[in-house]
């Protein structure tokens, strides 16, 4: 996408308000295309358009050369950076030699062309070359992250946090959200709410069917992982319904496939005892018999067995031993999981806040964060993004 403070892009325009010039970028331009189709190629050759001057204002006139400081250009990756900077570095060398060719004089003859211009002689194109390349050093090549620093580094106050800031590694970043989140955890678990002491005990439910302090915090960090990467919040997360009657249809899978596997091995005593304890519908025997079932070492090469490591694999889980025991717990605990989505959005929602407050108070932030607090000082801060924006003709 390309956009800007005063030059807007697009390829594509409605009749009434067609630009002649292809790279007059008067509007939004988004280039999707799939790999290795030439969108590197595309922007590179719009850059080179722009530091040349080859680019058409509104009214259909020859722009002046945009200053390389005033042209931005983001990436994902630090090894594309580098690349897309040296395909113009390459480029403008070949210009800035009047005996040389470029595979973008096409591009420059195309600009010129459409608004009536005369294409420019080879010792014209040349000296613009060689003043673009003189300030080379200036273009603002980097990635999204590098990009957004620089925002957050200029304007921390408007983020939230002293002059100061400091920006953590991803292995910092990475330890501060465990511990805040431990500590989250440990007040959520421990907190003595006497008017909602329906809440407390099903908080303590939730961690007892997880089995362990580790396990709830590996999860915790799992999910609040997904929701910052898809730019949401944890409080927004969509409530799943019927975990219960779920928990119901796999037991009944279990006991299903237990079945089966005992019929055609007779050997395998955790198979039995899972049909077994079914049989006597004592809920503590069926669960005891299942952890037994799904955490057992069953290595035969059979279709029956091959279809029970199928089943199991798809269980969550580290381990046999884990997804066993994991199960168990839940099937004993299925009726008290009507809240337990409420209560899991909850301590998810607490957990973030705590990881906040903390770097606050240390007046640092993490890699992930980068991004999410950039667009807060564009979007709130109108001072400061009209100061971004007056620095900047192309994004």
């Amino acid at each position: 996408m390309l956009f800007g403070s005063r030059s807007i892009g697009s390829w594509v325009y409605p009749p009434r308000v067609r630009n002649p010039c292809p790279y007059a970028l008067t509007r939004n331009v988004v280039l999707a295309a799939s790999a290795g189709t030439g969108k590197t190629h595309a922007l590179v050759g719009t850059m080179l358009n722009l530091l040349l001057g080859a680019t058409g204002d509104h009214r259909g006139h020859l722009r002046e050369p945009v200053p390389p400081g005033q042209i931005v250009a983001t990436t994902f990756s630090r090894k594309a950076a580098v690349e897309m900077r040296s395909r113009v570095t390459v480029e403008l060398s070949r210009m800035a030699d009047p005996g040389a060719k470029s595979v973008y004089d096409a591009w420059v003859a195309d600009a010129l062309a459409s608004l009536g211009h005369p294409a420019w002689l080879p010792h014209e194109r040349a000296e613009r070359a060689r003043a673009a390349l003189h300030r080379g050093g200036e273009l603002r090549v980097s990635t999204l992250h590098a990009f957004a620093t620089q925002i957050v580094k200029t304007y921390p106050m408007e983020a939230g946090f002293l002059p100061e800031l400091t920006l953590l590694s991803e292995a910092e970043d990475a330890r501060l959200s465990e511990l805040a989140t431990e500590r989250a955890m440990v007040a959520w678990l421990a907190e003595d709410d006497a008017c909602d002491s329906g809440r407390r005990k099903q908080a303590r439910a939730l961690f007892d069917a997880l089995g362990s302090f580790a396990e709830l915090g590996d999860l915790v960090r799992s999910v609040l992982s997904r929701v910052a990467e898809s730019g949401g919040r944890a409080s927004d997360l969509t409530l799943p319904l019927g975990d219960a009657e779920r928990v119901e249809r796999t037991m009944n899978e279990v006991v299903r496939l237990a079945s089966y596997v005992a019929s055609n091995d007779a050997a395998f005593e955790p198979a039995q005892r899972v049909v077994l304890a079914a049989s006597t519908a004592d809920p503590d025997a069926l669960a005891l018999a299942t952890h037994a079932f799904l955490g057992a070492d069953y290595r035969k090469r059979t279709e029956v067995a091959e279809q029970f490591r199928r089943f199991r694999g798809a269980m969550d889980g580290k381990t046999n031993e884990d997804r066993g025991a994991l199960f168990a717990r839940l099937w004993l605990r299925r009726a008290e999981l009507s809240r337990a989505p409420e209560i899991a959005r909850a301590l998810l929602a607490r957990c973030p806040a705590e990881i906040d407050l903390e770097k606050r108070r240390e007046n640092v932030l993490g890699f992930s964060d980068v991004l999410m607090a950039a667009r807060t000082i564009c979007q709130q801060h109108l001072d400061a993004r009209k100061e971004i924006a007056q620095g900047i003709d192309t994004l």
